[in-house]
């Protein structure tokens, strides 16, 4: 996972579409959830500030 230009998170899928990874690259507060191996992610509401 990239952020402005910069590798921020690195490995399979799982370990690095987190709640937390989104939430510092996208500002996206989100529920992430395993379904069959592979993360689904469920935006909750944006961060402002």
């Amino acid at each position: 996972m990239m952020k402005r230009g910069r590798i921020v998170a690195a490995g399979d899928p799982t370990s690095v579409i987190t709640a937390e990874n989104i939430a510092s690259v996208y500002r996206v507060e989100a529920a992430v959830r395993n379904l069959s191996d592979r993360p689904m992610i469920m935006p909750l509401r944006q961060i402002k500030g």
